[in-house]
């Protein structure tokens, strides 16, 4: 179904918030909360766009209601962007490896070693 496409993306964009906000030294329950709001939103049974009040979802207040509805109504979320220029978005694929977290992808990164393939 295409709601579910839209609500994946949403959700990997709070993934990718979450990832890079850990490597900008943000709050751990930031990171959380970015996690959480990603996975409540990826497993809706509805479209994320019917939801009225995001704040009625688990775990998700006013700021990540507003980092929501930016998304819906822009098509992106503006920290997410912030942050995505200041760390390559490519080393992220790492990640896929158990025990490779944001950190030490973008150590291998700054090592050389780029992204998934060059990791192989």
């Amino acid at each position: 179904m295409s709601f579910q496409k839209n609500n994946m993306r949403l959700a990997e964009q709070l993934s990718r918030l979450a990832s890079l906000t850990e490597l900008d030294g943000g709050s751990i329950w930031t990171i959380k909360a970015y996690r959480n709001a990603a996975s409540v939103i990826e497993n809706l049974d509805i479209p994320i766009s019917n939801v009225l009040d995001f704040t009625v979802l688990q775990g998700i207040g006013k700021g990540l209601s507003k980092k929501i509805k930016e998304c819906l109504t822009l098509g992106y979320i503006s920290d997410l962007v912030a942050l995505e220029l200041i760390y390559p978005i490519e080393a992220l694929s790492m990640t896929v490896v158990p025990g490779i977290g944001p950190k030490t992808a973008f150590k291998y990164y700054n090592s050389g070693i780029k992204n998934f393939e060059e990791l192989v």
